[in-house]
Parts: structure tokens; C-alpha cells; sequence
């Protein structure tokens, strides 16, 4: 019985040792101020990171010197597009545009092509602007009542212009854009479609706001400040028959954007198409 007390004895004074060692390391290398204590929890965060996600780090970090290294090579370009034309502010902006010898891309209503408008979309493609598909109506409820009505607006407009100019025309803008809530149960499948017939759709990622309510110079010029954010920014404004504002304005648009070292160019010209992406399920 004594030797099994003295055996109890001697462990619980062993471990009573031990846990006064291990406590004396603790407090020797425990952290003295909250500062130190937030160093050596971000030290312990950054360990933890670099052994469960090194991988993910490398590759994240290499894409991004990637990203960085191709767009230190790009030029930096503006791409002015107009929607809704031909009309009689068209020849305004073409005006302005052959002043300060830009090029732009126009995309077209082809119910707004009458025949003594026709000279006038040919003289585009004659000056090196690019023109394409918009829409034959514009009418939303015509447009989008299904993908078999969106299919035919395209063909029906596509159709047109290549009656008109003698050339088929490779880019085509959604009606509201690609995203807009019209189209949602089968976009995916018009984008196919629009593949199949050699169309790639152009979006924008910024926009002057110029067919929106009541537009004025300072709201038009205040949205399209943040062209400065992009390197190759798709700029959306707009040459309709109620867009004269836009056509007026337009030499204080294109100076602004020269002002800070950007070049112009048509679509053909961008690095790649700029295409808002699609994740809907199709219906």
C-alpha cells in the first residue's frame, strides 16, 4: 500500500515539474503587449497560409504578374461606339469623327436605313468606320417575345446591311445589352446562334447614360469620366434621331479622352471582344 502512495506521490510531483517548466516557456515567449501579440498571430495566419495554399499563392501571383506584364505592353485605346443611328445626327458625329480622324463603331437600326440614308451608312464603311447589327425595331416586345423572334431581328437587320454595303457585318449589341432582363431564360442559345453566323456580340463598360431620362452635358461628361479606369474601355453613346445633345458634345468627349493619352479604334481593333458574362440556366 506504501509503495503504491509513494508511486502516486511521485507522478503527481513529476507532473507538477512539468507543467511549471512548460508554463515558465509559455510566459518567456508569450507576447508582452497587444502588439506583439497581433505580430505573432499574423506570423502564426501567414505559416498556416503558406503551407494549406502556397499552390493557389504561386499561380494567383504569377497570373498576376502575367496580367500586369500584358497590359504594360497595351496601348491604351478608346473604343467609341454609337447605338441607334443612322439619323440625322449621325452626319454630325461623322463630321466630328473625320475632324479629328477617329474611327468609331456604329451599330445600326435597319428599320431607321430609309433609302435616302443609305448613301450615308456607305460613306461610313468608305471613311473606315465599322458598322453593325443592332436591332430592326427596337421595339423590346418584337425583339425579345422569344429566341425565335430575337433570331429573326438579328437575320432581318443582318440582311439589311449586307443589301446596303456590300459587306457582312461581324459584331452585334443587344438591344439593353447582353445582360438585360428580357433575355434571360435563352441568351445563351442566341449567342450560339449568333457564333454559328459569324457575330460576336460587343457590350460596354462604360456608358455616357445619353438615352437615359433627361440627359444634360454635365451628366453625359460626368459618366464618362470613368473611361480612365480601363485600359481598352467600350464607351456607349448614342447617334438616334433624339440624341442631338451626344452629337454636339462629342468634340469635348473625344478631347477629354485624348487629354489623358488614349488612343482610338474600332472594334476590330480591341485586343478581344468585351462581352459581359452569362451564367443563367436556359428555360
Amino acid at each position: 500500500m506504501q509503495k503504491k502512495v509513494g508511486l502516486a506521490a511521485f507522478i503527481v510531483i513529476c507532473l507538477t515539474v512539468c507543467y511549471f517548466i512548460d508554463r515558465t516557456a509559455n510566459n518567456y515567449n508569450s507576447p508582452k503587449t497587444y502588439g506583439e501579440y497581433q505580430e505573432k498571430q499574423i506570423s502564426k495566419a501567414t505559416t498556416v497560409l503558406q503551407q494549406t495554399g502556397n499552390a493557389n499563392a504561386e499561380q494567383e501571383n504569377a497570373n498576376a504578374i502575367e496580367k500586369a506584364e500584358e497590359e504594360k505592353e497595351m496601348v491604351k485605346k478608346a473604343f467609341l461606339t454609337f447605338d441607334d443611328g443612322p439619323s440625322d445626327n449621325t452626319l454630325k458625329v461623322l463630321e466630328t469623327l473625320d475632324k479629328y480622324n477617329i474611327k468609331a463603331t456604329f451599330f445600326m437600326i435597319a428599320e431607321e436605313i430609309t433609302p435616302e440614308r443609305e448613301e450615308l451608312v456607305k460613306k461610313m464603311i468608305a471613311e473606315g468606320h465599322v458598322v453593325g447589327v443592332h436591332t430592326y425595331s427596337h421595339n423590346r416586345n418584337e425583339i425579345y417575345k422569344d429566341k425565335e423572334a430575337c433570331i429573326a431581328d438579328i437575320k432581318k437587320t443582318y440582311d439589311k446591311l449586307l443589301d446596303v454595303t456590300g459587306q457582312a457585318p461581324c459584331y452585334y449589341r443587344f438591344p439593353y445589352g447582353s445582360a438585360n432582363c428580357y433575355i434571360t431564360g435563352y441568351c445563351n442559345a442566341v449567342i450560339r446562334d449568333l457564333n454559328d453566323m459569324g457575330l460576336s456580340y460587343i457590350d460596354w463598360n462604360v456608358s455616357g447614360e445619353d438615352s437615359v431620362g433627361k440627359p444634360t452635358k454635365a451628366s453625359i461628361m460626368k459618366n464618362i469620366k470613368t473611361f480612365d479606369k480601363y485600359i481598352e474601355p467600350v464607351i456607349l453613346l448614342h447617334d438616334g434621331s433624339s440624341n442631338k445633345l451626344t452629337a454636339e458634345i462629342l468634340p469635348e468627349i473625344i478631347e477629354k479622352i485624348k487629354a489623358a493619352g488614349y488612343e482610338f479604334g474600332t472594334m476590330d481593333e480591341r485586343s478581344k471582344p468585351y462581352q459581359w458574362p452569362h451564367k443563367w440556366q436556359e428555360k
